[in-house]
């Protein structure tokens, strides 16, 4: 595993990439401002940017969510009429564990991805991959030793992607919980009408 520090070749695929990580708070600790007026910026570039980051996430996994439900729905054979009356697909429940496979899949296609950029193998690409998008960000296994230009920007691509992909999953799952409880709750309520609606037992006079 190869391992480095004090990476402060300032380009602008790095600059971008350490942007990205400032926003997104992965923070990889490779690149740092040494300066005053370079540390206020960051301090004020983060204030700003954090917050706008987690619009731009929670707008696009809700959008992403809409679509994946709607092409979820459409291939387990939802019905047009279904989809007409309902166009939002907010009764497509999309399983959890589908979600669970799309992420697993998107950490091992980004494995191989600085697998073939970094000469990194698979556990380290995975390894790296699973603490970008977790936003753990330790800092010891970074992009840029072989192919620097193309690795840094297929990085930040990678992050971009991968996040707002795990805030759609994100939204799914919790959009399966409110389905569940929906559902549940109107369960309830139907079944309080129906003991309600039933008619009182006429108690028969015992004949003399």
């Amino acid at each position: 595993m190869t391992y480095y520090q004090n990476f402060h070749k300032w380009s602008f695929s790095s600059s971008f990439l350490y942007s990205l990580t400032l926003i997104t708070t992965i923070g990889y600790g490779s690149v740092s401002p040494r300066t005053t007026w370079g540390k206020l910026v960051t301090i004020l570039y983060a204030l700003v940017g954090i917050p706008l980051m987690l619009l731009y996430l929670s707008a696009t996994g809700d959008v992403l969510a809409r679509s994946f439900r709607r092409l979820y729905g459409k291939m387990c054979g939802s019905s047009p009429k279904k989809q007409v009356q309902c166009p939002c697909t907010n009764t497509v429940r999309v399983p959890v564990t589908l979600c669970l496979v799309i992420v697993l899949a998107y950490i091992c296609s980004g494995a191989v991805l600085f697998h073939r950029l970094e000469n990194w193998s698979l556990l380290e690409g995975s390894y790296f991959c699973f603490t970008s998008l977790g936003t753990i960000g330790f800092g010891d296994l970074l992009p840029g030793q072989k192919a620097e230009e193309i690795s840094l920007c297929a990085c930040s691509a990678y992050i971009l992607t991968g996040m707002a992909l795990v805030a759609m999953c994100f939204t799914l799952v919790q959009h399966v919980r409110r389905v569940h409880r929906s559902q549940t709750k109107k369960t309830k309520i139907r079944s309080w009408i129906l003991d309600n609606d039933r008619p009182p037992r006429v108690l028969s006079k015992a004949s003399p």
